[in-house]
């Protein structure tokens, strides 16, 4: 090869280079922190784990307390606090996680109270649905239920909880 093409070819990829960089680097840089650290970026995180949490628990609250589509309003809340759990890092996940246990069990007692002949097949089919994530969820919990009293005073009210809404844990 020609020198004459070698350096053609490094000073366009030079320019490449640099025209990326100066794409990307605001761009960066604003995802970050004005200053260059992350703390804006975690506080970010934060702030949309907190909202996804309250946007899942009201969803569950008027669930369990108003005329609504409750499989629509269950489906939306879980997506809620998934997307919460995934941008909780820490103890963050283990308070979204809770306060879904919380508001579930809330809702599988409505459940489990109706009698409305008309929605008994889709409740049924709702109720094992809850039923299994609520089990899912406590049981991941459980793990963690040794880390502090306060762990375990939750998880120990969330347990009853759900016992006096007539199941077993197991």
């Amino acid at each position: 090869m020609d020198n004459s093409v070698v350096a053609l070819i490094a000073i366009a990829a030079s320019l490449i280079g640099v025209l990326v960089g100066a794409l990307v680097a605001p761009w960066l840089t604003a995802r970050l922190n004005r200053d260059g650290t992350q703390s804006d970026f975690i506080r970010d995180q934060r702030r949309e784990a907190y909202a996804d949490t309250t946007l899942g628990t009201v969803l569950l609250e008027k669930a369990t307390n108003a005329q609504v589509n409750v499989g629509e309003y269950y489906d939306r809340a879980n997506f809620a606090f998934e997307r919460a759990a995934r941008w909780n890092t820490g103890d963050g996940s283990l308070i979204t996680w809770l306060a879904y246990l919380r508001y579930s069990v809330r809702l599988l007692a409505k459940l489990s109270r109706q009698n409305d002949a008309s929605t008994d097949a889709e409740k049924d089919g709702l109720l094992e649905r809850i039923r299994e994530d609520w089990i899912r969820v406590y049981a991941q919990l459980a793990i963690m239920r040794e880390s502090s009293d306060r762990v375990r005073r939750d998880l120990s009210d969330l347990q009853r909880d759900y016992g006096a809404v007539g199941f077993d844990i197991s």
